[in-house]
């Protein structure tokens, strides 16, 4: 990355990643965008969230009414779906929200800007407690700024045209609409220890015929079934961590009466629990890495396999098995 009289370029703002919004949006001079007009933001949680983000937004323009903001936001299970495509495919947002369970991953890639040079300076972190701010670190690299440890948010959409599309038909469903859920999340640090989780559940009513009768859900390709992270992060030594993760993804037969593998979205989902064990730390002038995917080896399918099973062969793609990958590198 490259720097220019300690202000953030557009490669350094495209892989900021944040968990405190304002605490960054509002400390950022206006040399911090030069030569851009338009940046792009993006978040998860419920109403609340959205307000304040909205807020902190508003006034940021305020100090910088020659750069425009462009939002996305969606509960936390459709947010983390659309988040490694959007990376993939080049059209990340320039900032968002992140929780813990994927921080660590996002960081390893490489895809988060390390903004230690600006914490204290643009970043103000004078009113947040200083274990929130150590949430976001990685030895002497900030890649992101704590809000909370703790959260819980309720959420509730409505959309008199909704939209499902079909990938396998590649048809476009429109029809009136209800979401609701909860979402929640833990991040906390204990000395050398850091640990927390994710959990959230969704449920809705699809008014089919637009006849006021809201009698069906929602397949599973629009609302996932309940989801279960936790993850806990070790420090050792000084420049060491060793970090496991688990994933719980939750059974449900929301369309009982669809004979299983016959309609898209709407067969059972079979629940699964996977875990993730990585190593890492300094050695010699570079850094190495071992990380475990799929430690346990457990067979099966992922949702996204189980909701496209209507008898096509990408219906029947496994999750990989265990895989080890290592890794070293030299900065130079």
């Amino acid at each position: 990355m490259t720097r220019t009289n300690g202000a953030l370029n557009r490669r350094d703002v495209m892989k900021i990643s944040i968990g405190g919004a304002a605490a960054l949006w509002l400390g950022l001079p206006n040399a911090a965008f030069a030569q851009q007009t338009q940046i792009k933001a993006a978040w998860y949680g419920g109403q609340d969230t959205h307000d304040r983000m909205q807020q902190a937004i508003k006034l940021f323009t305020q100090k910088n009414p020659d750069i425009a903001v462009n939002v996305e936001f969606a509960p936390f299970a459709e947010f983390y779906d659309r988040l490694p495509v959007q990376y993939s495919g080049g059209g990340a947002p320039d900032m968002h929200r992140h929780s813990m369970t994927y921080l660590f991953d996002y960081t390893k890639r490489g895809l988060l800007a390390d903004l230690s040079p600006f914490v204290g300076q643009t970043i103000d972190i004078s009113a947040l407690y200083p274990g929130v701010v150590e949430i976001g670190k990685d030895g002497d690299a900030t890649h992101a700024i704590g809000n909370n440890q703790i959260s819980v948010a309720l959420f509730y959409n409505t959309s008199k045209l909704g939209a499902t599309f079909n990938p396998i038909t590649l048809d476009l469903a429109r029809a009136p609409e209800k979401i609701w859920g909860v979402e929640a999340s833990l991040d906390f640090t204990f000395d050398h220890v850091k640990f927390g989780g994710t959990a959230s559940w969704a449920d809705s009513r699809l008014d089919a015929n637009s006849d006021g009768r809201y009698e069906t859900k929602l397949d599973f390709w629009r609302v996932p079934p309940f989801k279960l992270t936790a993850y806990i992060d070790y420090r050792f030594e000084s420049d060491w961590r060793v970090r496991l993760q688990g994933l719980y993804s939750g059974s449900e037969d929301r369309f009982p009466g669809v004979v299983p593998y016959t309609v898209f979205g709407q067969s059972p989902i079979d629940g699964f629990f996977t875990m993730d064990l990585s190593v890492s730390g300094k050695l010699g002038p570079g850094k190495f890495s071992v990380g475990f995917q799929n430690v346990l080896n457990k067979d099966y399918y992922p949702v996204i396999s189980q909701t496209t099973a209507v008898g096509r062969d990408e219906a029947y793609a496994k999750a990989p098995g265990a895989m080890m990958l290592v890794k070293y590198g030299v900065d130079f």
